[in-house]
Order: structure tokens, then sequence, then C-alpha cells
């Protein structure tokens, strides 16, 4: 069930639902401005995904820590190789 605010995307455009109509109908305003009317089944909600990460550090000492870092951090520690 959506509601007046939420992402969607359809065939690769995104947009956010102005208003709901009845029976399934929904009017989306696409991020290029347009707008339309699709039905519910036709859209699928785009979820906002968590960013960060969870490392578990071990220290030389033998104790651990843990860390939330920006997956974009992770990402670039892991890449390096």
């Amino acid at each position: 069930m959506l509601k007046i605010g939420d992402v969607v995307e359809a065939a690769g455009y995104r947009g956010r639902v102005a208003n709901v109509l009845s029976h399934g109908l929904v009017t989306v305003t696409w991020s290029d401005g347009g707008e339309g009317e699709f039905f519910e089944s036709q859209l699928t909600k785009v979820y906002q995904t968590n960013r960060f990460n969870f490392v578990i550090f071990k220290n030389y000492d033998g104790t651990t820590e843990g860390k939330r870092i920006p997956r974009s951090t992770f990402n670039r520690l892991m890449s390096a190789g």
C-alpha cells in the first residue's frame, strides 16, 4: 500500500507519489518534472538502505572493538587489497 511521499520506480525512472486515488491508482511526480497515473502493481517502492557497515577490529593486545564506518570507506578499504 503506497502513501503520499513514497519514492517509487518504474522502468528505470524514479519519482514520488503525489496523490493516492481510488482502487490502487496513484499519481506519480517523476524526478524530471513529469507526472503520470499508475496502478500500484506497476510500481516498485524504493527503500532507503543502510549506508554503514559494522566492522569488528581485533587489537594487538587481544581485545576486540566494533565500529560503524560509512559504506564508502568500507569499500575503499576492501578494494585496497
